[in-house]
């Protein structure tokens, strides 16, 4: 009793204290009280409003009707382990994983983390879900509940162990008794298997605790309503007393995984995701601090909780409680992004520390951690917009999931410094004015306006879906900019329609910024397009015929081979009936050191590009452009990327699309390699065993592609190439034909595809090889969709170093009946580089013919029975005896028979005089040569040479006479590639290229009949 009424006395002197002597916070630094009377106001006028508060306050209503000790004690420890995986674990000898302890491997077709928790309804349990049995097989949450100390947390050597048995085999004698049982540290099986079932159910667990401790938050914004504060006052007061301690380092020592990239750093979550998990505790006290200051309850609490354990600092008191939470948590965080234990994909740490720095809202904390965000030894933002994030608008990241990552990220750090009054000394969108393409880098990496092709670690086997075209996302670009070529992206995007976009709760007018993008969409020309486009700043060409679901596309990959990007340099693949008919592998099981991902889906063999001396490629930023054009009937490209091989001179890969209708077209390839002694095609494309003519196929007894004596899998040794032991089940002929064929036919379930719709892809080879082979190579089998296996052709030249190989194949797409009857590659020798001409003569099924020619070097090349050129591509279709279309690239002169086609000069050449060299709109050139100024060179391309570190291609908008010189405007882009020196600024930047530098626009002549 006596103990009762001192409590009494101590928890009524607290509160008068608090209440004489700290002041409730006037709103957040981002969560002002303007936007939060915003908030509550639009809920009471619109629907939409009312539904988003009605949608919060069903998620935190679990939460409400828990007590308060209840809710106090979901909040774990850093000494309860957590991990992602139940198995997953780095050894000495690699990374092992072992499937369900139950069923095995059966649980990997469920995806990257497949075991089902619910904390709410299933507390101390996962289930697998492909036999549905739970694990730990004991009642864990008792065994905890007797663990916890006098800190109030979980210590396994303070359990009781009596309960670590299998409940449902309670019998000490029973062989299972013991079976499955977790004391938080996981269960050893006989063969040595660790599971960590209850570190996998932590990891879920403490998602759980955020995501409460976010919807507490938010239904207090939403309805004001105290229990909402109260409840989020006493999780993350008590998160803020474990914060500090919470260390991931201790179990990525022991071989654990999470989301650390290898750095074995982090806190509660890996070091990369834990960029979220602070910002969300800290948005989340900036949302509900103002809140805070009328819960007497909530003090009242506290400081029970501080008689009844051992805490850290005071409790009781609400200066208390804001300095537990300023300083446990956001203090804290602040200080780990500093020192790297909380560190993700640039924009993440950034914006975590903005979040930490507006919910503490005053100096000199406020401005310190703002300004590290810009510092070149801090977050180094001025360095990652001017020098990582290329003329399109994509982050240095080759996979589009992940570069194109980076405008979100970077995104919402610039909106929230725009949206910050108290903070101005540094201003993303209005001192990086390039930064205004993030915005619609994703559209515009789009083929066919259908999907984003899956390069690197991005989506999953013949997967259609696009990378960061969210319409909301763009038009938050306009929001801050005012951009009319945003408004009318997002406008596109949103399915033609303004119609609630950048509908915004906080704003007095949420309808606002949607009616804006609706009169500018509405105003704007139509979008139809057909030829394809060149992203120069990314690496990705695409050759287009039609539109979505019914057109055709060739695209090459020659950007980024790093940061979740795929040495594969040169790779292609075809879009065709909605579906895509060469599909790359896409996300490997694992993002992380691991057999396959490292020798098979990250590998250049398991690609459509060309593999050097049986080894990988190099990781560069990518490969350079010799021309690209969009002509009538036919788009083509070539680029060149000898920096991905040591060993070779050339390395380049022409590609060409030709009309066979308004939507259907076929596509050439010719790949031209020289260096080294060993080049090897390879080469796959729709699920299931192709149609073969041709070739007189030899079954390997066993074995794989390494060899019949080599095992399938991880290789044991550095003589087996890397790669060639995950193709297996393979057939060879040893003396193949010039020309022979594939048909791959698109099979039942196929990307939602079945056989009736009898699409097919025929892959015809026309050049001599030593040797063709077929194998299978299976895709990522734990991603949603993904086909079985694939079979792969494997076109082989050995020769003495130095060899050259001009790898020649025609790519036919067709349903229902073939468009091509025939296809022949016509010998022309060889042109001034030592290369074969190519010259391919196409019969189409209406009785046209086409030739499609091609040649690297100088002088004219002529093709028995067909037409002579000079030049980098020709094509030329002749129907009833007559010409009917015909263009020439790069060239001087075709010819057949009367007809001529000729160009004064393959290229327009020349000397850059003069340059922007700021980072404003419109980056302008002028040059010294006397070239046209109507609209001739609109749309071109001019190609700059420079160090080689990047490609200089930029496509040409507008071009004016300005005294002696002519000014070239290349568009809205700055010739800025990056600093000097990234740790001092004042050092001055880098440029792309410079004054002096020689310049080409390649041209083209093209003649359609009755011209």
């Amino acid at each position: 009793m006596e103990t009762a009424i001192r409590l009494a006395m101590i928890l009524a002197g607290t509160l008068l204290i608090a209440a004489a002597g700290c002041a409730g916070r006037d709103g957040g630094g981002y969560y002002t009280d303007e936007r939060i009377a915003n908030v509550r106001a639009n809920v009471e006028r619109y629907d939409w409003a009312a539904a988003q508060r009605d949608s919060q306050v069903r998620a935190a209503q679990p939460f409400v009707e828990m007590s308060d000790d209840e809710l106090w004690a979901l909040v774990p420890c850093q000494s309860l382990p957590r991990t992602i995986d139940v198995t997953l674990t780095k050894t000495p000898e690699g990374t092992v994983r072992k499937g369900c302890l139950n069923c095995g491997e059966d649980i990997f077709q469920h995806g990257n983390y497949p075991y089902e928790v619910d904390p709410l309804d299933r507390p101390w349990k996962i289930r697998c879900p492909s036999c549905n049995m739970l694990f730990p097989t004991n009642d864990f949450g008792a065994f905890y509940e007797s663990a916890i100390d006098e800190h109030g947390c979980f210590d396994a050597s303070k359990g009781d162990r009596s309960l670590l048995f299998n409940t449902e085999h309670p019998d000490p004698d029973d062989p299972l008794h013991t079976w499955g049982v977790d004391d938080g540290w996981g269960y050893t099986a006989e063969d040595g298997t660790e599971y960590r079932f209850i570190g996998y159910y932590t990891w879920q667990h403490w998602r759980m605790v955020r995501s409460a401790v976010g919807a507490l938050t938010n239904a207090w914004m939403y309805t004001g309503e105290q229990v909402y504060a109260h409840k989020a006052g006493i999780l993350l007061d008590r998160i803020a007393d474990v914060y500090p301690d919470m260390d991931w380092a201790p179990y990525a020592q022991m071989g654990w995984f999470h989301s650390d990239g290898g750095s074995g750093r982090g806190k509660i979550e890996g070091k990369i995701w834990e960029t979220g998990v602070i910002r969300g505790f800290a948005e989340a006290y900036d949302r509900v601090a103002s809140g805070l200051a009328d819960c007497p309850e909530l003090l009242e609490f506290l400081a029970r909780k501080d008689q009844q354990y051992d805490l850290p600092g005071d409790k009781g008191t609400l200066e208390a409680l804001y300095r537990n939470i300023e300083d446990g948590i956001l203090r804290t965080g602040a200080e780990a992004i500093m020192s790297g234990q909380i560190h993700g994909n640039e924009g993440m740490h950034q914006s975590a520390m903005a979040s930490c720095a507006m919910a503490f809202d005053r100096d000199p904390e406020m401005t310190e951690w703002m300004d590290w965000i810009f510092a070149p030894d801090g977050g180094g933002i001025p360095g990652v917009i001017v020098g990582r994030i290329d003329r399109d608008g994509v982050g240095a990241e080759g996979s589009p999931s992940y570069s194109l990552g980076w405008a979100g990220n970077i995104g919402a750090l610039a909106d929230m410094l725009a949206e910050y009054e108290a903070y101005d000394r540094n201003d993303i969108y209005r001192d990086f004015p390039m930064f205004a393409k993030t915005f619609t880098a994703g559209s515009n990496l789009v083929v066919l306006g259908l999907a984003t092709p899956n390069i690197g670690d991005c989506g999953s086997t013949g997967s259609m879906g696009k990378v960061s075209v969210n319409p909301d996302f763009i038009a938050r670009g306009y929001r801050y900019l005012r951009d009319p070529e945003i408004a009318v992206a997002a406008y596109r995007a949103n399915g033609n329609s303004g119609l609630g976009l950048q509908r915004s709760i906080f704003d007095e007018d949420p309808e606002a910024i949607g009616r804006e993008i609706q009169a500018i969409g509405e105003a704007a020309e139509s979008a139809e397009t057909n030829g394809g486009f060149n992203r120069a700043g990314y690496g990705l060409m695409s050759l287009e015929r039609g539109h979505g679901e019914a057109g055709t596309a060739l695209w090459m990959m020659y950007g980024r081979s790093f940061g979740h990007g795929h040495h594969d340099r040169l790779n292609v693949g075809l879009y065709g009936y909605g579906l895509k008919l060469e599909p790359d592998l896409g996300y490997p099981e694992f993002a992380t050191s691991w057999p396959k991902r490292n020798e098979w889906t990250d590998n250049t063999i398991s690609h459509n590009t060309v593999i050097v001396d049986q080894s990988r490629q190099t990781a560069n930023w990518g490969g350079h452009p010799v021309f690209f054009k969009t002509l009538p009937g036919l788009s083509a490209g070539e680029v060149r990327s000898e920096n991905v091989y040591d060993a070779c001179d050339t390395y380049a890969r022409t590609i060409a699309l030709v009309a066979l209708n308004e939507a259907e077209a076929y596509a050439v390839d010719i790949f031209r390699v020289r260096g080294g002694s060993d080049h090897l095609l390879s080469f796959h494309a729709t699920p299931g065993e192709p149609a073969v003519e041709g070739l007189d196929l030899v079954t390997q007894d066993g074995g794989t592609y390494a060899g019949p004596d080599v095992p399938f899998g991880a290789r044991q040794s550095s003589d087996v190439p890397l790669g060639f032991s995950w193709l297996y089940e393979v057939q060879r002929d040893a003396s193949p034909s010039a020309q022979w064929s594939l048909d791959y036919h698109v099979p039942d379930g196929y990307r939602g595809a079945s056989a009736e719709d009898n699409i097919h892809l025929r892959w015809h080879n026309l050049t001599q090889v030593d040797e063709a082979a077929l194998a299978w190579g299976d895709p990522p089998q734990n991603k949603s969709g993904n086909p079985r296996r694939l079979r792969y052709a494997l076109l082989r030249r050995r020769g003495e170093e130095g060899l050259a190989s001009t790898f020649v194949s025609l790519h036919e797409p067709w349903r229902g009946e073939r468009l091509i009857r025939s296809v022949e590659r016509i010998p022309c020798g060889q042109d001034a580089e030592g290369f074969d001409a190519v010259a391919i003569r196409v019969e189409l099924a209406d009785g046209a013919v086409d030739w499609i020619c091609s040649a690297r070097g100088d002088g004219v090349i002529d093709v028995p029975g067909g037409p002579s050129f000079s030049g980098r591509l020709a094509m030329i279709r002749i129907r009833d005896g007559a010409v009917e279309r015909a263009s020439l690239i790069a060239g001087t002169e075709l010819a057949l028979g009367e007809f001529r086609l000729s160009a004064p000069a393959a290229a327009w050449t020349g000397t850059v005089a003069r340059m922007d060299r700021d980072m404003e709109e419109d980056g302008r050139i002028w040059v010294d040569a006397e070239i046209p100024t109507d609209d001739t060179l609109v749309g071109e391309s001019i190609i700059i040479e420079n160090d080689g570190q990047r490609n200089a291609c930029y496509t040409i908008e507008r071009v004016e006479r300005d005294g002696d010189l002519t000014m070239l405007s290349l568009g809205d882009v700055s010739f800025v590639r990056d600093f000097v020196d990234r740790d001092d600024y004042s050092k001055g930047y880098v440029y792309n290229f410079e004054e002096g530098a020689a310049f080409s626009i390649p041209q083209h002549v093209v003649f359609e009949g009755g011209e």
